[in-house]
């Protein structure tokens, strides 16, 4: 079952890396394909790390496949759609009051240190 959660790991939808490539107005071809290769690299760097951990826990912990497929599951559940992705509402700043994503570590309204999710 291993590979199998490798394989949906690494499943990307055809034509997805195809669709970042194509240039956006104003955005030339050579920079968007850059950007495109950064994300791929910093990708395989996150695949390899996690696939570390995975065997790590494996190991050592006693923990299953069959465990981590439940747990992507019920995280990506949280927000109420088993889609692969995990929505996470806007925080509000504690010093401003504003609205603020949760991905960001400073308030762009004040710039105030925000307490997070490291995985949000």
């Amino acid at each position: 079952m291993s590979s199998s959660i490798w394989d949906m790991i690494l499943d990307v939808s055809p034509g997805s890396l195809a669709e970042l490539e194509r240039p956006r107005s104003g955005v030339a071809g050579g920079a968007t394909r850059a950007s495109v290769e950064q994300l791929e690299a910093r990708l395989d760097w996150t695949l390899m790390v996690c696939e570390a951990m995975w065997s790590l826990l494996k190991e050592h912990a006693d923990v299953t496949d069959e465990q981590l497929v439940d747990r992507i599951t019920q995280l990506d559940l949280e927000d109420g759609k088993l889609d692969g992705k995990k929505a996470r509402p806007p925080a509000t700043c504690g010093e401003c009051g504003h609205m603020v994503s949760q991905r960001l570590r400073r308030c762009m309204h004040c710039g105030a240190a925000l307490d997070g999710d490291v995985f949000a």
